[in-house]
């Protein structure tokens, strides 16, 4: 990893000479080395260098404790990889990634993250279900390679995009108005939805 020192030195140049103030890091993933991330944010915060950038984090190795940091040192947006079966490991893990998440947008922090799809086929529904409740502003679907083989991919995708768009709506009629009649609001949704594409 390059010294944090050079990576803000290189920024400056780019602000002065090239006038740019919006940056994308690449590769790898910022929070693959925990020090060097410290040193990093440390670095950009105290170098005051007045440019926003976005990068891929792995939701796991940020705490709360970090996200303030992350957004004074300009940090404008991050994505996540997240492999969609390690969504069901545990539900403190559900629940601290919901937190995370939460804490990420309310620091002004966009939030995209890249689900992988995986079999079995029969759970990727409830999957992104319930990737639909982490409260990230977007998403996008990959298949595992172990999916493209004799699968049409791109079906595969919208059917997974047109899932979760249906399970963020159920989930903002849950947070509006509590599970019971957020979920009864949700089914007469459905119904009328059914009833209408039937007439």
């Amino acid at each position: 990893m390059r010294q944090p020192r050079q990576i803000g030195q290189e920024l400056r140049t780019l602000v002065e000479e090239a006038g740019i103030r919006h940056v994308l890091f690449c590769e790898p993933a910022l929070t693959i080395d925990e020090q060097w991330f410290t040193e990093l944010l440390n670095y950009l915060v105290s170098a005051s260098l007045n440019v926003k950038w976005q990068a891929s984090a792995a939701l796991e190795h940020l705490d709360e404790e970090t996200i303030p940091r992350l957004a004074q040192a300009g940090c404008e947006a991050l994505t996540f990889v997240i492999a969609a079966s390690s969504i069901f490991d545990s539900a403190s893990r559900r629940n601290q990634a919901r937190k995370l998440i939460t804490t990420i947008r309310e620091h002004g922090i966009y939030t995209h993250a890249t689900i992988l799809l995986e079999p079995p086929y029969e759970s990727i529904a409830r999957l992104i279900d319930v990737a639909a409740t982490f409260g990230l502003n977007d998403v996008s679907f990959e298949l595992m390679q172990t999916m493209r083989v004799g699968d049409d991919e791109q079906t595969i995708k919208r059917f997974a995009r047109q899932r979760y768009q249906e399970g963020q709506t159920r989930q903002r009629l849950i947070d509006r108005f509590s599970p019971v009649l957020g979920g009864l609001l949700w089914q007469l949704r459905v119904q009328n939805v059914d009833e209408e594409l039937g007439g």
